[in-house]
């Protein structure tokens, strides 16, 4: 993030009435400190300020805000010190005005924190977008409140508008009279709610950025520099066809794995996918596990035509309990602590067998469950379609309280113990997670659908949906991918082993599929595609992104759209898009109407150039205008350190030039198209 500056000019002179400078500069420094971006703003003391002093200081800082602490005269004067530093120096509203017309540069607000300064707040805002003064006089302590509470506002990212209300508000809550609170004035054409002096990084997008890629480095040098990411890919090691759709899998800790599917085949083999057993039942195989020694299956059978099932328990091949059913059988599981197999049901309720006592226990529920997660020894977690999750208690044998309320729940669920939260699947495409140290669900909504396979490895979740989408996301921020798998049929369920190196995929096309886990570090610099991960790829192939640039950019230009191009974009540049003989005014007209994002390129060559804004960039602008909301999303970019113009202002800017600027703008446009799915 910038830094920006308050120029803090402040003169005192003899004869007047003690304005409390200093108590000014203490209150509006503590107040920034306590705000949440207080190292992106710098206040800059001018102390004893004379006339000079004010063209000397604009062009050593170029500031953002401009304030005033002095004396106000009823005919609009601000009173400086003359230049022996001792006596008022009167300066008048048109002297002000035609000082800021000279050096407004990056000027946004000026605050004049003065009695009678409304007369030179209106003659500022002819050339300046803001300004804040006052009609009245003002008192010293009404007057540091007011800026005191401004300030933390603009440190907070308010705008303009928001800062100047919280600075009044300030006031009214003290019991200051309205005559004697200052205005906000603005220039014509002007939206103070539009103008954020701090330019902030929108909440989400930092996230995500501080998740891909690390937080933001504020040196330059660092900004320069290469960077790396870890790019997770997986590799296939082997496939066994076990028949139709295998519905689940697990793995022992001895590396056995288990795969049942739909015709009733269960099948155990070893790490290299070699068959080790092979049993058949009468019905679909639903859920199936092995315990840690790989000795022990539990298997679930599920038919709906006629409505029934069976939860079976096998030991070295042999069948040591089962359970005839009136309804079907989703998940099994296997306590290895307690010694202990569960079953959930459709009508039944959740079953469990005693693999010491050979006690069977049965716990009715008139909803039907899915998913089964092991918590630890003493709990389990337990899905209920459209009602959320449950807390199973093993000693008890009872379940305890819901957890989760949610519509949506369904499916399988995976209880990640690094970050003790529990993730789970839907019949949509939200997915679920519950934060079990702080009781608090988040709902993410993803680009999947009927989310059903889940597993965590490491700092990674990975699952899988009935369409045949694989995801690899962080487990803290889990609808964003970083690899993107599409399979032939549905993901229904997903294992990992013991040493995470080995994914094990139960795929609706009757294959079990064993990858391995690839974890690569890719290094990185300005403009590079290689730092974007491979599969937010799948979100931006196809958009269409219109690039608006001024010819002395063009270098620029055809680098951004060739990067765009190889992410699988469908940029529109006009020298590679508009064909000879055709007219480029209609052409560019379509191609915005057409784009699902407008990027402005801006640079001070560009902007210093002659008609560019009100000519390429403007038209541009007036297609935007006529959008329908939401249709389509503009991204300022700087090419370079210019000052964004007016028209574009109201838009959060995306900084090329930075070493991280190329991620931010994609990061931006995958952001924005996953919020309009």
């Amino acid at each position: 993030m910038e830094k920006i500056k308050v120029l803090f000019f402040a003169a005192e002179p003899i004869g007047g009435s003690r304005l409390m400078i200093d108590e000014e500069i203490r209150a509006i420094t503590k107040k920034i400190r306590s705000a949440e971006y207080r190292d992106s703003i710098e206040l800059v003391p001018a102390l004893a300020a004379r006339p000079g002093d004010l063209i000397q200081m604009l062009n050593e800082h170029k500031p953002q805000i401009v304030h005033f602490s002095s004396h106000g005269k009823p005919t609009g004067e601000l009173l400086l010190l003359d230049q022996d530093g001792s006596f008022p120096k009167r300066v008048k509203p048109n002297a002000i005005r035609a000082l800021f017309e000279t050096l407004k540069d990056n000027i946004r607000v000026v605050l004049l924190n003065a009695c009678y300064s409304k007369i030179q707040a209106r003659a500022i805002v002819e050339v300046i977008d803001c300004a804040i003064g006052i009609k009245n006089p003002i008192s010293n302590q009404a007057a540091i409140t007011f800026a005191a509470s401004f300030y933390r506002a603009v440190g907070f990212g308010r705008s303009v508008k928001e800062a100047f209300d919280q600075g009044r508000a300030a006031l009214m809550l003290e019991g200051i009279d309205k005559k004697n609170i200052p205005e906000l004035l603005i220039k014509e054409g002007v939206d103070p709610s539009s103008i954020f002096v701090l330019k902030t990084t929108p909440k989400a997008l930092e996230k995500i950025y501080e998740e891909f890629w690390g937080s933001e480095d504020k040196s330059q040098k660092n900004r320069e520099r290469k960077g790396t990411s870890i790019q997770p890919s997986i590799k296939l090691k082997w496939k066994y066809e076990l028949g139709n759709g295998i519905i689940d899998c697990s793995i022992s800790k001895n590396n056995k794995i288990v795969a049942g599917d739909v015709n009733g085949s269960v099948a155990v083999l070893d790490i290299d996918g070699n068959i080790l057993s092979k049993s058949q039942y009468k019905m679909p195989v639903w859920g199936v596990d092995i315990n840690k020694n790989g000795d022990i299956v539990a298997v679930g059978l599920a038919c709906k035509d006629p409505f029934s099932g069976e939860f079976l328990v096998s030991k070295k091949g042999k069948i040591i309990f089962r359970k005839v059913l009136k309804s079907p059988v989703w998940d099994v599981r296997i306590s290895n602590e307690s010694m202990m197999a569960f079953a959930s049901t459709w009508e039944d309720g959740l079953l469990s067998f005693n693999l010491k006592s050979k006690k069977f226990n049965n716990i009715k529920s008139n909803n039907t469950l899915f998913g089964i997660s092991l918590l630890n020894d003493e709990k389990l977690l337990v899905t209920s379609s459209g009602e959320g999750i449950y807390y199973y208690d093993i000693k008890r044998e009872k379940i305890s309280e819901q957890i989760i309320l949610n519509e949506t729940c369904c499916y399988k669920n995976i209880f990640d113990k690094k970050r003790n939260c529990l993730f789970c699947g839907s019949s949509s495409n939200i997915l679920s997670m519950f934060d079990l140290n702080k009781s608090i669900e988040i709902q993410y909504k993803t680009i999947l659908s009927q989310i059903c396979g889940m597993a965590v490895i490491g700092d990674y979740l990975m699952y899988g949906d009935l369409l045949g989408k694989f995801f690899i996301s962080k487990a803290s921020i889990p609808n964003i991918p970083l690899f993107l798998k599409e399979f032939n049929e549905g993901i229904w369920s997903i294992a990992v082993d013991e040493s995470n190196e080995n994914i094990i995929i139960a795929c609706g096309d009757g294959n079990l599929y064993c990858y391995k886990l690839h974890l690569e570090e890719k290094s990185y610099d300005f403009f590079s595609v290689e730092d974007i991960s491979s599969n937010i790829l799948s979100l931006l192939e196809g958009v269409k992104i219109f690039i608006s640039y001024a010819r002395e950019d063009l270098t620029v230009a055809e680098i951004l759209y060739k990067s765009l191009k190889n992410l699988g974009c469908n940029p529109w540049l006009d020298i590679y898009n508009v064909l000879p003989g055709q007219d480029w005014k209609r052409q560019t007209k379509m191609a915005i109407q057409k784009s699902d994002f407008i990027i402005a390129c801006l640079s001070k060559k560009s902007l210093s150039k002659k008609g560019y804004v009100q000519k390429e960039l403007k038209e541009a602008l007036e297609e935007f205008e006529k959008m329908p909301e939401n249709k389509v999303f503009l991204l300022p970019l700087r090419l370079d350190d210019c000052q964004v113009p007016e028209s574009l202002a109201r838009w959060h800017w995306v900084d090329l030039h930075s070493g991280d600027g190329f991620n931010k703008l994609i990061t931006s446009i995958y952001l924005e198209r996953l919020r309009s799915l």
